[in-house]
């Protein structure tokens, strides 16, 4: 299957702390990088997963995408009005990427796909 590795996702969790507790150009370009290639990791990997389950898979797999790209904006933008911080910013995403990867250790779908 096409399970993620909760390193990939514990990379981006990373960059994304880089990024809050960092000062300076040089680790604000790493972290993006680092968030960069993980975000791509786990795409193409939920990508093929989605393509190997069927078309169903992948029609609920581009409807999600479509609305995490009209959402995410969205959400990005309130939190510059509502003041926040750059770091803070950064350090919710930490924290999304962790609880990402922690659901990577602890739930295996392919476990799940033999009990139906």
């Amino acid at each position: 299957g096409g399970d993620i590795e909760p390193g990939v996702v514990a990379v981006g969790g990373a960059g994304m702390l880089v990024g809050a507790i960092s000062d300076g150009l040089f680790p604000l370009i790493l972290a993006v990088g680092l968030f960069f290639l993980a975000a791509v990791g786990v795409t193409t990997v939920l990508m093929a997963d989605a393509g190997a389950r069927g078309p169903r898979t992948v029609a609920s797999f581009a409807t999600a995408s479509d609305i995490g790209a009209a959402v995410g904006p969205i959400l990005g933008w309130s939190t510059q009005q509502l003041s926040l911080s750059t770091d803070a910013i950064f350090g919710v995403g930490a924290g999304l990427y962790a609880v990402g990867a922690l659901l990577c250790i602890f739930f295996d779908p392919a476990s799940s796909r033999r009990s139906r």
